[in-house]
């Protein structure tokens, strides 16, 4: 299953430097977009990441469900690909929250 997760291109829009990472995860239907103005300013002091779920924006469709539990692996994946290592201040949108917590969780 890692390999299927792997092949899905998300769309990662990282800025600033430093730990911990903050995650933007945006509502249903949301993409990386939502939080053009407020990643910015987070940068200032965090490495933040937005991104769009698959299927979203920039990203490449998936054919598995989008259950929270799928996106959270998809996310985890992508994160791991990009050696964007925990700890994690994780910030959902609508939601994009129950995603969060799902992540928080596993």
């Amino acid at each position: 299953m890692l390999a299927l997760l792997l092949a899905i291109a998300l769309h990662l829009d990282v800025q600033g430097k430093g730990s911990p990472t903050v995650i933007l995860e945006s509502g249903f239907g949301g993409d990386s977009t939502l939080w053009t103005n407020l990643q910015p300013e987070v940068a200032k002091f965090a490495r933040v990441v937005a991104y769009d779920r698959a299927g979203l924006g920039k990203s490449a469709a998936s054919t598995e469900p989008r259950t929270a539990t799928q996106i959270v692996e998809e996310l985890r994946a992508a994160l791991q690909a990009a050696n964007i290592e925990p700890p994690y201040v994780l910030v959902g949108q609508s939601s994009g929250g129950a995603s969060m917590r799902v992540f928080a969780a596993a």
